[in-house]
Parts: C-alpha cells; structure tokens; sequence
C-alpha cells in the first residue's frame, strides 16, 4: 500500500459524509456534530476500499511473482523469490 492511498481514503470519506449529510439531512432536522463524525468513522472503511482500488502496489507485486515458477523442481522456491526480488532491486538502480 502507498503512503497516499490513505490520505485518498480520508478524502474520500469527507465527500461521502459530505454526501449523506446533504442528502438525508432536513432543515429541520439538522445532524449533530456527534452524528457527523460517525458517519465519518464509518465511511472510512468503504473509501479505504475505493482507495485500494486505485493502488498500484498490489499489481506490482502480483507481477513479480507471477514471474516465479514454483512447479520447477530443480529450484528452491524462496531461491526463486530471493532471485526476483534482486532482479526487482537492481532494476530501481
């Protein structure tokens, strides 16, 4: 997960409060603060969702090791990983 898809998670969950506020929210009736930080606290949770959606790390990851073959019976599997995960490493540089 990168550093930013929880930062995109709480603003995410500041528009859907947002949201459910100016929806379901009557002027007569008007939330509490109380009420408010609720919907906040719960919205989290589904924008962390929407914010995974959109994170490249995962992908990453999943094509790294999909390049490791793990029915070759001549090698290691974690000789394989250490293997990839070099070639990963010397790729950045």
């Amino acid at each position: 997960m990168l550093k930013r898809t929880p930062l995109l998670a709480f603003i995410i969950a500041g528009l859907m409060t947002l949201l459910i506020a100016l929806l379901f929210q009557e002027e007569d009736r008007s939330f509490t603060t109380g009420q408010t930080v609720i919907f906040y606290f719960f919205s989290f949770f589904p924008s962390m969702g929407i914010a995974m959606l959109f994170d490249p790390f995962p992908n990453k990851i999943k094509e790294m090791y999909l390049k490791i073959n793990f029915y070759i019976q001549e090698e290691n599997p974690e000789d394989q990983v250490a293997k990839v995960l070099k070639e990963e490493l010397e790729g950045k540089n």
